[in-house]
C-alpha cells in the first residue's frame, strides 16, 4: 500500500476513506454537519477544560527530587547497559516516597507497569498498587487463581473482604465471558461432527463448568477460606 503510484493502491485507498461515509459527515464546503457540531460537549465538559485533566483547577505541587541524581554515569560510549525508562521508575518512586503523606500523587501507566521498567516504582508502599507481590500473605491454601490474587490485592488495599471479591468479579467478568464465548464458538461445530461430537460436548460441558467454578466456586471457597483465617487470627490458641 506504500507505492501509491498503482493505480490499484489507489483505488484501494480510496474505498477505504469513503467507507467512512464523509458525505454524510460534512457538507459541500466540508464543514462538519451542524446536527453533529452539537454533540460534541461544551464548557468545562470539553476535555481541554475539564478542571480534573492536567491538573486543572485541582493542581497541587509536587515535592520532586532532584533529577541531577539520577544521572547515568558513563565512562566511555558504549560501555553502560542502562535504560532511560528504568532510571525513569527510580524517579517516579522516589516522586512517590516524597509525597505519600500528602496522598495527591498518582501514576497512571498506559501500559503494563513492568515492560515500562517502572518496577521500581512499586517498590514502595503507595499509589494504586501498595503492595508489592513479594510482600502479599500468601493466598488461602488450594487456591492459586488470578481473580484470587485480584481479591488479596483489593483487601491489601484497604476494602472490606466482601468488597473485594464483588470488585473482583466486575474485573475479571468480561475476559472471562470473552475466553469462554470464544472457545464455545470453536467447540460448536465439533459436535456436528458424527465422529467426534462427543469431544465437541465434551469441551462444551467442561467450558460451563469451568466458567461456573471460576465466576462463583473460587471467590466462595476464597471467602470462606480467607474469613476462617481471620478469625483463627483474631482467637489464637494459647496454651
Amino acid at each position: 500500500m506504500g507505492d501509491m503510484d498503482r493505480p490499484g493502491h489507489v483505488a484501494i485507498l480510496e474505498k477505504w476513506l469513503k467507507s467512512y461515509r464523509p458525505e454524510e459527515l460534512f457538507d459541500a464546503q466540508g464543514q462538519l454537519m451542524p446536527e453533529l457540531a452539537k454533540m460534541a460537549p461544551n464548557g468545562e465538559r470539553r476535555m481541554s477544560t475539564n478542571p480534573h485533566e492536567n491538573g486543572g483547577a485541582f493542581l497541587k505541587k509536587l515535592r520532586l527530587p532532584d533529577f541531577r541524581k539520577y544521572a547515568v554515569e558513563v565512562s566511555e560510549p558504549g560501555a553502560i547497559n542502562a535504560e532511560a525508562t528504568r532510571v525513569q521508575g527510580k524517579y517516579l518512586r522516589d516522586v512517590m516516597k516524597l509525597n505519600l503523606d500528602s496522598n495527591i500523587s498518582r501514576i497512571f501507566s498506559p501500559d503494563e507497569n513492568n515492560s515500562n521498567r517502572w518496577q521500581d516504582r512499586r517498590s514502595r508502599d503507595g499509589g494504586t498498587f501498595r503492595t508489592p507481590m513479594s510482600r502479599q500473605e500468601p493466598l488461602p491454601p488450594g487456591i492459586n487463581h488470578v481473580a484470587a490474587r485480584l481479591m488479596q490485592q483489593s483487601v491489601a488495599r484497604g476494602r472490606p473482604l466482601l468488597e473485594a471479591i464483588l470488585e473482583s468479579r466486575v474485573v475479571r467478568l468480561r475476559p472471562i465471558l470473552l475466553t469462554a464465548g470464544a472457545a464455545l464458538l470453536f467447540a460448536i461445530p465439533i459436535t456436528l461432527d458424527p465422529i467426534f461430537s462427543g469431544l465437541g460436548w465434551a469441551l462444551i460441558f467442561g467450558l460451563i463448568a469451568s466458567t461456573l467454578f471460576t465466576l462463583f466456586v473460587i471467590p466462595v471457597k476464597y471467602w470462606l477460606l480467607s474469613a476462617g483465617r481471620e478469625t483463627k487470627a483474631s482467637n489464637p490458641v494459647t496454651s
